[in-house]
C-alpha cells in the first residue's frame, strides 16, 4: 500500500515537472515567434524606407507650420519688380542661392544634392553652348514643407547640384511675394496687384500668367499657374507660383 502511494507521488511529481517543462517550452516558442515577427517587421520597414521615395515623409516627425503673416515679414519694398520674396518669413531676392534657402530652414534632398551637372562646354546644341540643369527638392529641416528648384551649371567644371545657381523656384504655401501675393491669392487679387500680364498661356484646362521684369542679370519672370479652369477663374486661387530667370 505504501509502495503504491509512493509510486503515485513520484508519478504525480513527474507529471508536474513534465507540465512545467511543456509550459516553459511553450513560452520559449512564443518568445521566439515574437522575435521572428519583430525582426521581419524591422527588415520590412527598412526595405520599405529605402525603396519608397515618400517613406521618409510618411514617417517624418516634422509638424505642419502655419505660413508667416504678411504683416510679420520684414519686406523692404512692395515692388515685385525687385524680385523680393519670403519663405517661412525669411526675406530674400530672386535669383536666390541654396545658402539663402538653408538660412530659411531648408536643405536640398540628400540624393538630389549629389547630382553632378556637366560643364557647359561639354554640351553643344547646334554649335551653341548648352547648360545642364536638374530639378531638385528642397526640404524643411524643422517643419513639414518642401518645394522644387531647378539648378543650372554655368561654371567651368562638373559641379554638384547643391553648389549650382538656382534657375527656377516653385513656391509652396510658405512663400509670399513682397506685395503679399501667395498661393492662396485668387485670380482677381493677382490681377489687381499685378495688372495685366505680359503674356498668357492657356492649354486645355490650364492657364498661366507671365509677368516679366528686366534686371541687371537677365529677365526674371513671375508666373501664376491655374489648373482645372473648366468652370472659369472667378474666385479661383492660384495653384502654383514660380520664379524663373532667362
Amino acid at each position: 500500500m505504501e509502495e503504491n502511494t509512493e509510486r503515485d507521488e513520484v508519478y504525480e511529481q513527474f507529471m508536474q515537472d513534465l507540465q512545467a517543462k511543456k509550459k516553459r517550452q511553450v513560452k520559449r516558442t512564443i518568445r521566439e515567434v515574437i522575435m521572428v515577427v519583430i525582426i521581419l517587421g524591422v527588415i520590412g520597414f527598412v526595405v520599405w524606407f529605402l525603396t519608397d521615395p515618400e517613406a521618409s515623409e510618411k514617417v517624418s516627425l516634422r509638424k505642419e507650420k502655419a505660413p508667416v503673416a504678411y504683416a510679420d515679414i520684414p519686406f523692404t519694398t512692395k515692388d515685385v519688380s525687385s524680385m523680393e520674396f519670403a519663405i517661412a518669413g525669411k526675406v530674400m531676392t530672386f535669383p536666390c542661392t541654396t545658402s539663402d534657402l538653408y538660412d530659411a530652414g531648408y536643405s536640398m534632398n540628400e540624393s538630389d544634392a549629389k547630382i553632378m551637372l556637366g560643364k557647359p562646354t561639354s554640351l553643344m546644341i547646334d554649335g551653341y553652348k548648352a547648360y545642364e540643369t536638374a530639378i531638385c527638392k528642397m526640404e524643411a529641416r524643422d517643419f513639414k514643407s518642401e518645394f522644387d528648384v531647378s539648378v543650372i551649371n554655368t561654371g567651368t567644371k562638373e559641379t554638384a547640384a547643391v553648389n549650382c545657381p538656382i534657375h527656377t523656384i516653385w513656391f509652396d504655401e510658405q512663400f509670399m511675394l513682397c506685395n503679399g501675393l501667395s498661393q492662396t491669392s485668387t485670380y482677381e487679387e493677382i490681377l489687381a496687384a499685378m495688372g495685366k500680364p505680359d503674356e498668357e498661356k492657356e492649354i486645355s484646362s490650364m492657364k498661366d500668367l507671365y509677368y516679366e521684369y528686366e534686371t541687371n542679370i537677365g529677365t526674371c519672370t513671375i508666373i501664376f499657374s491655374f489648373r482645372d479652369t473648366y468652370t472659369g477663374l472667378e474666385g479661383k486661387a492660384c495653384d502654383r507660383i514660380w520664379l524663373t530667370i532667362d
